[in-house]
């Protein structure tokens, strides 16, 4: 497992645009984006208080690092096969297990340092309240970036390894990448949105993993919190369960 988590750490630093794609977008997102809608909003409502949109949105963002991960397990797991790599490390001793495993831990700590840095920069420029020093709030922060981050990255290595040519994969990511984020409640409440979106929303992931650091991140008292996690946690042992499917139905 640990060569496989060496090798995932290798490529991040070995090519620029990953190094941007990981770390840089999102601040400038938080920065351009956030800051600048912030302004033009006289109030923003969340959890019965007003407060700054840079504050809603910064736990929203978490969840969006956690969905890279599908786009970039996407585009490695074709990589790793068309190398012939994945064939050598599923027919090893470790097996499939071990190649996915090391893949998850290698994406959670490449995410929580994202993070990190990203909340550490929220606070520098905001004046908002946040909660996450709390070890209740903390635990769900972290168990939501757990699930998040096992749900796309599982996503990511079942398409990567169904989709046989690469035009394919970036046709889908340019159809699917919007959808998913606009029909999440990532950037605002997905419960005022039309019908249709709220419908596409309950099945979208990133809805409840944007609901969750939220909560955690902004509300001292949570509140009831377990459906949302119980249908994420489903979610994530439902997409496991089809990497190992599919991955155990292809020709290496």
């Amino acid at each position: 497992m640990i060569p496989i988590i060496w090798k995932e750490f290798k490529a991040l630093q070995t090519s620029l645009m990953m190094i941007i794609f990981h770390f840089i977008t999102p601040l400038f997102l938080l920065i351009f984006f956030a800051v600048a809608l912030g302004r033009n909003l006289a109030s923003f409502s969340y959890g019965g208080s007003a407060i700054d949109y840079l504050d809603y949105f910064t736990p929203g963002l978490v969840g969006y690092i956690t969905f890279m991960t599908f786009q970039i397990s996407l585009t490695l797991i074709r990589h790793d096969r068309m190398s012939g790599m994945l064939g050598i490390i599923v027919l090893s001793r470790g097996g499939l297990g071990e190649y996915l495993g090391g893949k998850l831990i290698a994406q959670l700590a490449i995410n929580i340092a994202k993070i990190v840095l990203l909340i550490f920069l929220a606070m520098l420029i905001s004046s908002g309240q946040v909660e996450l020093f709390s070890l209740q709030n903390l635990g769900l922060f972290l168990l939501t970036i757990l699930l998040g981050s096992s749900v796309w990255l599982s996503l990511g290595l079942a398409l990567g390894l169904f989709l046989k040519r690469d035009d394919v994969r970036e046709v889908l990511m340019m159809f699917i990448s919007m959808p998913l984020i606009f029909s999440s409640s990532m950037y605002y409440d997905i419960s005022r949105a039309p019908a249709w979106i709220q419908a596409i929303g309950i099945v979208n992931p990133l809805t409840y993993t944007c609901n969750l650091t939220r909560r955690a991140y902004l509300l001292p008292d949570m509140g009831s919190f377990s459906s949302d996690l119980g249908i994420l946690a489903c979610m994530a042992v439902v997409a496991m369960a089809l990497a190992v499917f599919v991955s155990r139905r292809i020709d290496y």
